[in-house]
């Protein structure tokens, strides 16, 4: 029968003994030219063709074939019609892919200069203290955060935190630790509490607030910039790096086995005590920097960088920032980093006073 005079057939026959023959070819042209030798074949003038492109094929073809229809044999100019039906709608669905991409990428670059806003641009005591600090997120944006604030006369306070996994879901955890802490600078400003008693506090607040098996790493650090004197609450975070200055010595602080974050409602943080000297530099970093990894899936490690701050011991602290940045980006190579890096470091410039010159505000809120 010529494909021109051909004409739509109703079988009496029950669906069930009259087998339905599938073609999904991707190549509408192709399955155009198939689908035609295929009509003359006798055969297939008692079974029912389907002729499919794809996902998009399939839809159009079913929706012409209708619920009433149990065999159906095309004109050329309806196949021809479903290749062109197919074709646009598969370039429809690409645009429109297509465009919903550009939104989201232009909605991710203003979440990302949203947290950029949350890093400080400007760092107190500079006469006191030198302070550099780097932020990679692994996606545009990320749960890393860190913060460099006055907490009061002569003291200053810092915190690095970490929030489990990254992209959009960590970096609102981030802000919500941000926002939580903005509420709590009053508590280590006044004095009127613990170091630890502020981590407590932070922590219930986060615990009530994240999914289940979300945490948050977290160190805060606060310190009497006329003595060098620090205390330290460490919540499951990476130990600090210290380097002596006169010893010329770097070490990992000793640091209590605290629980990170939002993990129990009720745990009770242990501080840690410090003493910086003049020259001294502190390090706090997330775990992104040690846990690159290179093409053979080899992480650079705390040894790498430990290498790395000795190298550069001598540098300032910005040279020392961009050293490490440097060393963990050729360890990688052209592998992307697998999760979000930051990175405070902190040199101590006054020199030290006797302890009747302090503050007063670190002995009586932070030490008793």
């Amino acid at each position: 029968m010529n494909p021109e005079d051909a004409k739509r057939t109703d079988l009496s026959a029950p669906k069930m003994e009259r087998p339905v023959r599938l073609f999904d070819v991707l190549l509408a042209g192709l399955g155009t030219i198939l689908l035609l030798f295929l009509e003359g074949s006798a055969p297939l003038k008692v079974v029912s063709i389907l002729f499919l492109a794809g996902l998009v094929g399939t839809l159009i073809a079913l929706r012409r074939l209708r619920n009433e229809a149990w065999a159906y044999r095309w004109k050329s100019r309806d196949l021809r019609k479903l290749s062109t039906d197919a074709v646009d709608e598969r370039d429809r669905m690409h645009n429109e892919l297509v465009s919903h991409r550009a939104q989201s990428i232009q909605e991710l670059q203003v979440a990302r200069e949203v947290q950029q806003r949350f890093l400080p641009e400007t760092f107190p005591f500079g006469d006191r203290l030198n302070i550099a600090a780097t932020y990679t997120p692994c996606e545009e944006i990320g749960g890393d955060i860190y913060d460099v604030f006055k907490a009061g006369p002569g003291t200053a306070a810092f915190y690095i935190a970490d929030a489990s996994g990254h992209g959009v879901g960590a970096a609102l955890v981030g802000a919500v630790l941000k926002f939580n802490l903005e509420a709590l600078k009053d508590c280590i400003a006044s004095g009127e509490t613990q170091l630890a008693d502020v981590v407590h506090r932070l922590n219930e607040a986060l615990a009530g607030t994240m999914r289940r098996g979300g945490f948050v790493t977290f160190s805060l650090v606060v310190m009497d910039v006329e003595t060098g004197r620090g205390c330290l609450v460490n919540a499951g975070h990476n130990p600090p790096l210290v380097w002596r200055s006169n010893e010329a010595h770097l070490e990992e602080m000793e640091v209590p086995p605290n629980l990170a974050l939002a993990i129990l409602p009720d745990f009770e943080f242990e501080p840690v005590r410090f003493q910086l000297n003049p020259g001294d530099k502190l390090l706090l970093y997330t775990d992104g920097i040690t846990e690159r990894l290179n093409a053979s899936h080899q992480e650079w490690g705390v040894h790498n960088l430990m290498h790395t701050v000795r190298a550069n011991a001598h540098t300032s602290v910005d040279a020392m920032a961009r050293a490490i940045s440097l060393e963990n980006r050729l360890f990688g190579g052209s592998r992307s980093p697998n999760d979000d890096q930051a990175l405070i470091v902190v040199e101590y410039l006054a020199r030290a006073r006797t302890e009747s010159s302090s503050s007063g505000f670190y002995t009586a809120g932070l030490v008793s």
